[in-house]
């Protein structure tokens, strides 16, 4: 930080940023209500995992395709590698309303299959899944708006060399002046 008289404050925010930064915050709020009322709790803690997110989107998206299209009643997920994406796959459905059933095959080791049926209250969702923020988006928010600062420049007074007895003509010094005024400086106090 420079301690020369041109330097420039760092102050918090003005009250018109502090204002927006408050009313930022009530919208997260909201949002973090309405995901809570709306989305299975499940669902939420798989949006927060980085590594599971993906894939519900994936699903989710796989969903839209499917309810638009009114010629077809069922969809069959992929094959998930986990017992983890295959609850999520049924807690996806169950979000949009679909019905879902798991289809085993009659060939041995095969891998059971989920399929989901539009039912009479099959419908989108109040909030879509890619519309909850996840937990390190929401932190990464709130730690931009914390940090926020406004840069202001000083007042006339600081400028013109009256707040600062070292600097009479209000002239930022260079280094080699300053070199030399401690030098002097050390000279006299010996």
């Amino acid at each position: 930080m420079s301690t020369s008289p041109a330097a420039a404050d760092v102050s918090p925010l003005p009250p018109t940023a502090a204002a927006d930064e408050a009313a930022r915050a009530t919208e997260t709020v909201v949002v973090d209500e309405r995901v809570a009322s709306h989305v299975d709790p499940f669902l939420v803690e798989a949006l927060d995992n980085p590594r599971h997110r993906l894939m519900v989107l994936r699903m989710e998206l796989d969903i839209q395709n499917f309810m638009q299209n009114p010629q077809l009643q069922e969809f069959e997920f992929q094959n998930f590698p986990t017992s983890y994406l295959r609850c999520a796959a049924h807690r996806v459905a169950q979000h949009y309303g679909l019905e879902t059933i798991v289809a085993d095959s009659l060939v041995e080791g095969s891998v059971s299959r989920i399929v989901a049926r539009k039912t009479a209250e099959s419908r989108y969702p109040a909030i879509f899944l890619s519309e909850v923020p996840s937990n390190q988006a929401r932190n990464d928010h709130e730690t931009a708006e914390k940090l926020k600062f406004v840069i202001y420049q000083r007042p006339k007074a600081f400028q013109n060399g009256s707040a600062d007895s070292r600097n009479k003509s209000g002239v930022p010094k260079t280094v080699d002046e300053r070199i030399e005024e401690l030098f002097l400086l050390a000279k006299m106090n010996q």
